[in-house]
């Protein structure tokens, strides 16, 4: 009764978590055999509650500091619901925003569960005093905690270990000397991780050299960072039982290896993620010859590997993983480490063959030398369990030496240049394979999946992954397969269910194929464990069957890019309800979605662009708590934005483009990293009690908003793109512009704003984009332009590149010695676009750009405004622009042959003003220029020759001035130099042979009434 009542408590309090299923009434079940709860096997009484919040593991959680959410989603715990479970060892409470216990229920009630000795409370908003509470519960040996008063602690007098995970920021680094008094403490894990309490500084040398009897340190993800003094490096040497060391996520350089070197009993050293750069000083470490773990990863390493490496001769397990490590791979340096057992030397630059000889390394275990440039491989290591050769340059056959590596378990060869045919029947005799990834890299590999006739295999697969391998066939026989990916191939047809179902199968991607057809309607059988389906980009059409409402356990659903139609299901929306990601765009569905059917309040990310559905955002969606993406563009949906979306405290990413919302915009909208409201009915002005702070994408094109830019705007010093075209907004651009300075994209086409083009402008440096169009700007075009990159940024600051998302640990069913992930490598794509998306006219077309396409694009377009003057010679200055347009407008003066300079250029439009001169020659050295237009100004003279691109161009770009001649007009240069006279007098028709004579006091009269009929025309064809 005492579990049931638990299980109450907890499906009531705000932090419910899934996994109760099993804990049911009935006299029949087994309470040992519910999940979360282990038994002890003689006296079968309860000793471990594992009651931790399970989607505090998931995709976004570790995104966000706890202090986001909303004080009146903690809860009170009652602390006596736990004491019936006298033999209770072990208690898991992490992660259920728990901020205390009702009256008179501390944990001093738990005294009477004298077995306990762990206890975990990370991830809850305890007070401090809570560890004086828990100092009663002196038979505790581990205490995983968030925050306290460490004082306390002494009286924990069997406490080993303490793991004071996401403490506040202004932890004081003198409480560490307070841990002096509790003497049994041998394992201390003060992590920052999100919540880091160090907020950078030097390393704390001095305040743990006190620490003499701590075995395991854990520092990591702390910003620390500087060198220690010599004493400080003796103070270290003290910690003589320091076995285990984790430094990694800080900002220290390579001199601390110095002092580390001192540390007599160390076993383990982990230093991924730091500042490291240059040689790699192994000499340091030479003295530790206990030395097991050395994790040197994610660092700047360059060069060779030292030949002293061999002195760690202790070594079992070495990873120089993510450094830049070049040259040839001499195994003569690593011959000493005869105890090796893992080696990753992957996302470096290697080159050259993988050298025979690796053979001596024979207690090898695991190897990874993906991500490298290695051209050549013979392997022969039978003690072999993991083998990670992707990504490189492998050529020819597969290694026939791998028919006789019998150990493998796991195997990735996917991006190479094999060639012939590959049959999984070479792995017969592998009795322990559980995982093949093979994804092809240059179409020449046959795969051969169909089994050979009477063949059975030893090993049962767990993890099969053949992706572009242009398959049309099924794969063999694999009744233990848990996760099957498939996509990029060139399956056809139904996607039938096995006659052999799945049923251990959690994980099943054939996305990006050829399938076609209903599904079948009883495709909720496929497997009842099921927690991942990706069908997107294939051919399915009509009704989703109700019967995917039985995968209770599916987090994430993936039908984007179908042509699935009808209604969502309300067995959907309704009994799935453990689902993190539902991804239903670029379909045809119709109806409402948010109805009284609606329970998925575990949603992360919610995605329903692109299809044809109606109704409002209902309330429904405030249950969703930990919501974070939604959108809903481009659908049918109407009513306004509610503002009660200020109670959703995740929520970064907003889209509701393309609809038929109307009203204003509301205060509510805070928080947000992108917001997406283009193309409805909104009206009135911009509210200046707009939270948008942490703003990096706001879109708002085409909808009916006044007034000026409100300066709450400028208060987004993170905003990447701003974009408000086709509304009503009038003023000018106001000073407080240039507070933007990390701005890509400014798009202020098509409203009422007036007043000169800003110097401030010139401030946004990083702008590759700004449409200025179709306003009434006037005066000149300022010279500092040439101050913005346009498009001249390194690749090191891409900001619209693809946004991954991370897997939950669970779907792990295959416990990798390299601590590979390999759901988040090679077998599944869970790559999504943050939904950014403009228009922008370049070559005379008005296109849409979206997503990771934006950081290769860049523009200026000030047409259709008022400026006068000069072109600015500096705008050749801009070498890296794509399109460049100023037509429409009333500029003077010639065309600067600086222009030529612009040798990126693509668009070039100057068309309708008044410029006068010749065309500068030079402009036809502009190899990517493909669209050209001068038409309607005063120019004369001679044509620039035709060559290169500008033989593609023909009259229309340069209609409208009748004083050029030369190829493509119609119109012969006189024999006369036509570059001694600035305005020519004489054309020769080449038509009918006649000579024109043509006075210019006349063509200057006519010339102004012919631009603005010219525009008009131009302005009318654009309209249709």
């Amino acid at each position: 009764m005492g579990l049931l009542n638990l299980k109450k408590a907890f499906m009531e309090s705000y932090s419910y978590i899934y996994g109760f299923a099993s804990w049911i009434e009935d006299p029949k079940s087994e309470c040992c055999a519910w999940e979360r709860i282990t038994c002890d096997s003689t006296t079968g009484r309860v000793i471990k509650l594992s009651l931790k919040n399970g989607k505090r593991d998931s995709y976004y959680f570790h995104r966000y500091s706890i202090n986001g959410t909303p004080d009146q989603e903690y809860w009170l715990l009652n602390v006596s619901l736990f004491l019936p479970f006298k033999e209770l060892r072990s208690l898991d409470l992490s992660g259920h925003k728990i901020r205390g216990w009702i009256a008179n229920e501390g944990f001093e009630r738990l005294t009477v569960l004298r077995k306990l000795e762990t206890l975990n409370l990370q991830w809850n908003k305890f007070e401090d005093s809570i560890i004086s509470s828990i100092a009663a519960l002196t038979s505790i040996r581990t205490l995983r905690i968030g925050a306290g008063d460490f004082e306390s602690l002494s009286r924990l007098e069997n406490l080993e270990t303490l793991d004071i995970d996401f403490v506040d920021r202004d932890f004081n680094r003198s409480a560490i000397r307070s841990l002096i008094a509790v003497k049994s403490l041998k394992n201390l894990v003060l992590s920052g991780g999100a919540g880091t309490q160090f907020s950078g500084g030097p390393f704390p040398a001095r305040e743990l050299s006190v620490l003499k009897n701590l075995e395991k340190l854990d520092l990591s993800w702390n910003d620390l960072n500087g060198s220690l003094t010599t004493q400080e490096c003796r103070g270290l040497s003290n910690m003589t039982k320091l076995m285990h060391l984790d430094l990694s996520y800080n900002l220290f350089d390579k001199d601390i290896l110095r002092c580390l070197g001192a540390l007599p009993a160390l076993q383990s050293l982990h230093l991924q993620d730091n500042r490291m750069e240059g040689r790699l000083p192994i000499e340091d470490l030479a003295n530790l010859t206990t030395l097991e773990i050395l994790d040197m990863s994610f660092n700047y390493f360059t060069g060779s590997i030292p030949p002293d490496i061999g002195s760690l001769y202790s070594l079992k397990a070495l990873s120089l993983t993510n450094n830049n490590l070049s040259g040839t791979l001499h195994t003569q340096d690593l011959a000493n480490l005869t105890t090796l057992e893992i080696l990753d030397m992957s996302f470096n630059y290697f080159t050259g063959s993988i050298p025979p000889d690796i053979g001596s390394l024979y207690s090898l275990k695991a190897l990874s030398l993906t991500n490298n440039n290695l051209v050549a491989h013979y392997i022969q290591l039978t003690r072999l369990e993991e083998l990670d050769l992707s990504w490189n340059q492998l050529e020819g056959i597969l290694p026939p030496c791998l028919k006789n590596m019998t150990s493998l378990k796991y195997i990735d060869l996917g991006h190479n240049l094999f060639e012939g045919s590959f049959s999984i029947s070479l792995f017969a005799n592998h009795s322990k394979l559980e995982a093949i990834l093979l994804e092809n890299g240059n179409n020449k590999l046959d795969i051969e999946t169909e089994d050979p006739v009477g063949w059975e295999p030893l090993f049962q697969l767990k993890i099969l992954a053949l992706i572009s391998c242009n398959l049309n066939k099924r794969t063999g026989h694999f009744p233990r397969l848990q996760i099957l990916s498939l996509r990029n191939n060139k399956f056809m047809g139904r996607f039938g269910l096995p006659p052999d179902l799945f049923m251990d199968i959690t994980w099943i991607d054939v996305s990006n194929n050829l399938l076609d057809g209903q599904l079948q309607e009883n495709i909720g059988k496929l497997s009842p464990l099921l927690r991942y389906l990706n069908l997107s980009q294939n051919h399915f059409e009509g009704n989703v069957p109700s019967s995917v409402g039985s995968w209770s356990y599916l987090e994430a659903l993936d039908l984007f890019y179908n042509n699935f139609s009808g209604e969502v299901p309300k067995e959907l929306i309704g009994n799935c309800t453990s689902l993190i990601l539902l991804r239903l765009s670029n379909n045809g569905f119709h109806g409402k979605i948010f109805s009284k059917h609606f329970k998925l309040f575990s949603l992360q990310r919610l995605q329903l662009n692109n299809n044809q559905l109606t109704g409002t955002l209902s309330k429904v969606l405030l249950s969703c708590a930990e919501l974070t993406w939604l959108d809903v563009s481009n659908n049918n949906m109407s009513g306004t934005i509610p503002p009660w979306i200020r109670n959703m405290p995740m929520l970064t990413i907003l889209s509701m483009r393309n609809n038929f919302f109307k009203g204003q915009i509301p205060c509510e909208l805070r928080s947000l990293w992108l917001i997406d409201l283009s193309h409805n009915s909104l009206s009135g002005t911009l509210p200046s009690c707009l939270n948008l702070d942490n703003a990096r994408h706001i879109l708002l094109q085409g909808n009916k908003l006044t007034g000026s830019i409100p300066k709450v705007i400028f208060n987004s010093s993170s905003l990447l793109t701003l974009d408000i075209r086709g509304n009503n907004f009038s003023g000018s651009i106001p000073d407080e512009i240039r507070a933007l300075s990390d701005l890509r994209i400014l798009l202020l086409r098509g409203n009422h704003f007036s007043g000169r083009v800003p110097n401030q402008l010139c401030q946004l440096k990083r702008i590759s984009i700004m449409d200025l169009s179709k306003n009434s700007f006037y005066g000149h075009i300022p010279s500092c332009f040439h101050n913005i990159s346009f498009g001249k940024l390194e690749a090191t600051f891409l900001v619209y590149q693809d946004s991954s998302v991370s897997v939950p640990s669970e779907y792990l069913v295959y416990e990798s010695l390299l601590g590979k992930i390999y759901v988040g490598t090679t077998a599944v794509d869970l790559t999504y676009d943050a939904p950014v998306e403009i228009q922008f006219t370049t070559k005379h077309r008005f296109d849409s750009f979206k997503n990771s396409i934006l950081d290769y694009i860049s523009g200026l377009d000030l047409s259709c405004n008022k400026l006068t003057g000069n072109l600015p010679s500096e705008l050749g200055q801009l070498s890296s622009i794509l399109a460049l347009n100023l037509s429409h407008n009333q500029l003077i003066g010639s065309i600067p042959k600086t222009l030529s300079n612009m040798n990126m250029l693509e668009s070039l439009d100057l068309s309708s003003n008044n410029l006068s001169g010749e065309i500068p020659s030079a402009l036809a050295d502009m190899t990517f220029l493909e669209v050209f237009s001068v038409a309607h100004n005063n120019l004369s003279g001679r044509l620039p020759d035709m060559r290169l691109q500008f033989a593609t161009f023909d009259n229309s770009s340069y209609q409208g001035n009748p004083f050029l001649c030369g190829l493509p007009l119609d119109k012969i240069c006189s024999r006369v130099e036509d570059g001694s006279h600035s305005t020519p007098t004489k054309f020769s028709n080449g038509s009918d042979g006649k000579w024109y004579e043509v006075d210019p006091r006349v063509f200057f009269v006519v010339k102004p009434v012919m631009s603005v009929d010219m525009f008009c025309f131009h302005k009318r064809l654009r309209q249709l």
